[in-house]
């Protein structure tokens, strides 16, 4: 298993962090709005089935999954904690060593250091963790 570690504005990340912590109810308020919408139309003996299905397909397209990122900052990302007590640089966005991470915190002091699983960490933190670690 592993774990991804992205830089990212705070904000940023507390603003996904309240769509992904409210979806459920945004899509519940979604769904009961249809279903009144539907109650407007005129009586149809299918009516129900008909409102049933396109509500369910509904809630299929405004799954979470689909709609919000997996990854915040995919372009920000330091590397990755792989099996076997090993870290992966991204080396495809520049991080090819603690230096780098170092120099780009200081270059966006506005941005932070956070798991794939929205937890922050210190750049002490993450040095440690990666230190304790080889690097490929």
């Amino acid at each position: 298993m592993s774990t991804n570690y992205y830089f990212c504005d705070p904000s940023r990340s507390a603003h996904y962090q309240y769509l992904y912590d409210n979806w459920d109810e945004f899509r519940t308020s979604v769904k009961d709005s249809f279903y009144e919408f539907c109650k407007k139309a005129p009586p149809y003996i299918g009516a129900e089935e008909i409102t049933e299905e396109i509500g369910e397909q509904i809630m299929h397209c405004l799954s979470a999954y689909s709609l919000l990122p997996e990854t915040l900052e995919d372009e920000h990302r330091i590397g990755a904690f792989i099996g076997n007590n090993q870290f992966r640089w991204a080396t495809q966005n520049g991080f090819h060593s603690i230096e780098d991470v170092t120099k780009y915190q200081t270059k966006h002091p506005h941005e932070a250091i956070y798991s794939e699983y929205g937890l922050k960490l210190s750049l002490d933190d993450l040095v440690k963790k990666i230190k304790s670690c080889r690097s490929i």
